[in-house]
């Protein structure tokens, strides 16, 4: 096999022989065969940019970055040119602009329960609903506690929900993982895996520059990547304490 991509940065399980792979450089989508070991186009014109919606193969992509398949399976999410929402519709077989934002988009994920899309931004997160985005939060900084106050650096690469009221961000810049409470409406550092809550300087749950996490939902676990090191962990003994700046969750 002998396929090439240039910077593929986001991949999407279509079915079960077929993974639609996000090849953000070359500007399209590509979709590869596991029974035939084989890639082609799927939407979008690869090595030619642009921003046309349109059928899959007469569209015309920019930088598409983090792709995510909706609830009801007839579509899927992704970023464009950074700035964009997108819309692939397997049913129409076409692309469609949900939504332009004045910030820049690092990851999407769809609520488990009511399939709302929220997406992270530079020092923030939010949710868009009609193509318009209502913000959780816009702080810089490193500051756990209530989600009107709470803080986070510039580059959130990935956001993913554990359950219907947790949702885990990845928080690059500050070197942590970090998880979203809607309970309770407040945010946390995660730290090692111990029984008990435990608080103490959040210097202990470092991670070097974390890229990304993967639900392992049938094992309670998730599987993080980090410039440095792959690891998971495990959120069946998740508990609440007291939250400030120096309180992680176990």
């Amino acid at each position: 096999m002998d396929i090439r991509f240039n910077n593929p940065l986001s991949i999407l399980q279509l079915n079960t022989t077929d993974i639609l792979v996000v090849d953000q450089n070359n500007h399209c989508i590509r979709i590869i065969s596991r029974v035939t070991k084989t890639s082609f186009p799927f939407a979008g014109q690869c090595l030619i940019d642009g921003d046309d919606d349109g059928p899959f193969l007469n569209s015309k992509l920019t930088y598409p970055g983090n792709i995510v398949m909706e609830p009801n399976l007839d579509s899927a999410m992704f970023t464009h040119n950074r700035q964009y929402i997108k819309q692939l519709n397997f049913t129409s077989r076409t692309i469609l602009t949900y939504a332009q934002l004045n910030h820049t988009i690092y990851d999407l994920t769809f609520h488990p329960e009511n399939g709302t899309l929220y997406i992270s931004i530079p020092s923030g997160l939010g949710y868009v609903i009609g193509g318009n985005l209502q913000l959780l939060t816009l702080n810089d900084g490193f500051r756990d506690g209530l989600l009107e106050s709470a803080s986070f650096k510039s580059f959130l690469p990935s956001i993913i929900f554990l359950t219907k009221k947790l949702l885990l961000i990845s928080d690059y810049d500050n070197g942590v993982y970090r998880l979203l409470d809607f309970t309770y409406n407040t945010t946390s550092t995660i730290c090692e895996a111990n029984q008990v809550v435990s608080a103490g300087s959040v210097d202990y749950c470092k991670t070097y520059r974390p890229l990304s996490a993967l639900l392992l939902a049938r094992e309670r676990k998730v599987l993080i990547v980090s410039e440095s090191s792959v690891g998971t962990i495990t959120y069946k003994n998740i508990g609440k304490a007291q939250y400030d700046e120096r309180w992680f969750i176990l």
